[in-house]
């Protein structure tokens, strides 16, 4: 038996949750059952809600959401496997107490990144509360779509009318018919977890305005009003709102004045801007200048807090970056900077794709440029390749780009490189 139960953690009406030992991972993992009675009074329904909620979770799958590491719908009873979340936020405020503004509004822009890939995914999560925010990888991410509504082809594949949600913090109008629930749902409930976080105090049986910090009030007040019409009609429009209220002076700012501005505050030790930082630079990826001026010399400090936090986010600036590159005329010295960044990019992260991108693109840059400096970089990072046990990666780089080798092969040999590496040059 690959996964041995350890401890009972959560039972709903629905399912239970189980803490485990992967020992195939070696790892503590969460194991959520298809609730079966003993009378046997489990429903079609409940087998049909608990298959949606694992097709939904599969399939919008990313940095932003708690992955599955197993499955299966054929065993008895269907369950599937998580991994051992860190926390979850409802535990993490009541732990903490009210938090600082700036570190309630970075947990709180993380759910709505959730939220807002869920709604482009048509999938309307209708349970969103601090108990299925987790921490995960030092990232906030949404779990539990086992009240989810997901629409498909323009209808819905839930048509129940029975109330759902967590009364605390659903929306008014899924108590009356939770078929009706729809984005502006999710938004309310979003504005209540805001509550939570900027308060400590749970939103029921009211959202005690009074409570909130003067600049979030309309915020709070906005998402969790009565009806539907009257709040923000899609996440977008509350991130806008949020963003703005955050950087006051960003309306007059361009996205390269409001990063740096950024990285400046990140550098003088306000970390929470790091993720103002990401959201910045890929809310505005057609902004060559942005991606020109500003990307390539970010901060060696900024980069190795993106790597670490935001490894699939940096990947694609990164290859953003020099689409935008690819689309200009460079002068010699931008190839230099050009060349620190990549180095950089390869210390800053662990993937192995983003690395060999990084020296893919850097030895291209050396050979088309003809730039030494660029070359002389390639050899100090083919130095660390060899030195970290990855000369398999450095053999691949240069056997794929055979002139670039050739370039760059003086430098190579002036560094302690194994035969395997001399060989392709």
């Amino acid at each position: 038996m690959r996964y041995v139960k350890t401890a009972r953690l959560v039972e709903t009406g629905h399912s239970i949750l189980y803490e485990a030992h992967d020992k195939k991972r070696d790892e503590p993992v969460v194991i959520k059952e298809l609730k079966v009675s003993e009378a046997s009074l489990t429903t079609a329904r409940d087998v049909a809600r608990f298959r949606r909620e694992l097709r939904v979770q599969s399939e919008i799958a990313g940095p932003h959401f708690m992955p599955i590491f197993d499955m299966s719908m054929d065993s008895d009873p269907p369950f599937y496997v998580m991994p051992r979340a860190e926390n979850n936020l409802k535990s993490f405020v009541d732990q903490n107490g009210p938090l600082d503004t700036a570190y309630a509004v970075s947990i709180f822009s993380q759910v709505v990144d959730a939220v807002e890939v869920m709604h482009a995914a048509n999938v309307v999560h209708r349970d969103i509360k601090p108990e299925n925010a987790l921490l995960y990888n030092r990232k906030w991410v949404l779990s539990d779509f086992g009240l989810c509504r997901q629409r498909e082809s323009g209808s819905t594949a839930l048509t129940s009318h029975v109330g759902l949600g967590t009364v605390e913090y659903a929306a008014p109008e899924q108590f009356r018919n939770a078929a009706a629930a729809n984005e502006r749902s999710d938004i309310y409930s979003l504005g209540k977890v805001f509550y939570f976080l900027l308060t400590g105090k749970v939103p029921w049986p009211e959202v005690d305005l009074s409570r909130v910090p003067g600049e979030f009030e309309y915020i709070v007040s906005r998402c969790t009003r009565e009806y539907p019409i009257n709040r923000y009609q899609s996440v977008v429009d509350l991130k806008k709102h949020l963003l703005m209220l955050m950087f006051p002076d960003s309306e007059l700012q361009t996205p390269r004045e409001v990063v740096q501005g950024l990285q400046q505050r990140y550098t003088s030790g306000d970390v929470s801007t790091l993720d103002e930082i990401i959201r910045v630079i890929r809310q505005n990826s057609d902004d060559q200048r942005l991606y020109l001026d500003v990307v390539p010399r970010l901060h060696k400090s900024v980069l190795l807090g993106l790597g670490s936090r935001y490894e699939t986010e940096l990947k694609e600036v990164v290859r953003r970056c020099f689409e935008h590159v690819s689309e200009v005329r460079i002068q010699f010295e931008f190839v230099d900077t050009l060349a620190g960044f990549l180095d950089a990019i390869f210390d800053s992260s662990r993937d192995v794709e983003l690395r060999e991108y990084a020296m893919t693109t850097l030895l291209a840059l050396a050979r088309d440029y003809s730039r030494w400096n660029a070359a002389i970089v390639f050899a100090d990072i083919a130095d660390k390749c060899v030195k970290a046990n990855s000369t398999f990666l450095l053999v691949e780089v240069l056997r794929g780009n055979p002139e670039g080798a050739d370039f760059v092969a003086q430098w190579l040999r002036g560094k302690s490189m194994p035969p395997i590496v001399l060989n392709c040059l």
